[in-house]
C-alpha cells in the first residue's frame, strides 16, 4: 500500500505485518479474523451435535420433494428454464449431450432393440445424418452400444427398431420443462 495516510499493524492472529487504512482493524485478512474467532469458540457438545444431527435427518424425511434431484425440485426448474434460452427445442437432439443423457435417465429409456439398462444408452441415427431434418425423432432410436455397433455392420436390420417418436412422442418434453 503506497498510501501516505496507511497504518502499520500486526495481524492478532498471524502475527504478520500489514498496511492498512482502517485504524480499528485487528487482522490482516477475512481468513486470519475468521480463524481467530473459530479458535475462540468452544467445541460441541456431543449433544449439542447429536441434536444439529437428529433435526436435519427430519428435516430431510419430512421435506423429500424439496430436495435437488426430486420431480418437484425438476419441474420448478423446467418452469424457469422454459423460454429462457433463445429457441425452443423441437427435438431431443437440439439439447446438449448432457441434457440429453439426463432425460433419457429420466425417462428411464432402455435399449430400443433389446431392453439393456445397465448403463447409459447411445442415440442412433436410423436412416444416416445426410437427409433433410436428420435429428427429427422419427430417425433416431435409442440403442445399448452392443447394438449399436450390430446396426452399423448390419447385425441388426434398422427397419425392425422402434424410433424415439414411437416410444417417447411429445412426452420428452413435459419431462425438460417439468
Amino acid at each position: 500500500m503506497s498510501r501516505k495516510n496507511a497504518l502499520k499493524k500486526v495481524c492478532e492472529f498471524c502475527q504478520d505485518e500489514y498496511d492498512t487504512l482502517e485504524k480499528r482493524s485487528r487482522f490482516c485478512s477475512r481468513s486470519c479474523a475468521a480463524k481467530y474467532n473459530n479458535s475462540r469458540k468452544e467445541p460441541m457438545s456431543e449433544e449439542q451435535k447429536k441434536k444439529i444431527s437428529a433435526s436435519l435427518r427430519l428435516w430431510h424425511k419430512t421435506h423429500v420433494n424439496d430436495q435437488k434431484g426430486s420431480a418437484k425440485h425438476s419441474q420448478a426448474v423446467g418452469r424457469t428454464t422454459k423460454g429462457k434460452y433463445k429457441k425452443d427445442p423441437k427435438s431431443m437432439f437440439d439439447l446438449s449431450s448432457r441434457t440429453r443423457m439426463k432425460l433419457i435417465k429420466r425417462l428411464k429409456l432402455k435399449c430400443f432393440c433389446c431392453g439393456w439398462d445397465k448403463g447409459s444408452c447411445d442415440i442412433h441415427h436410423i436412416r444416416g445424418k445426410k437427409i433433410p431434418d436428420p435429428h427429427n425423432h422419427d430417425n433416431l432410436t435409442n440403442v445399448c452400444p452392443n447394438c449399436h455397433r450390430l446396426l452399423h455392420e448390419g447385425g441388426i436390420e434398422s427397419f425392425k427398431i422402434k424410433t424415439i417418436e414411437q416410444v417417447v412422442g411429445d412426452k420428452w418434453e413435459s419431462v425438460y420443462y417439468g
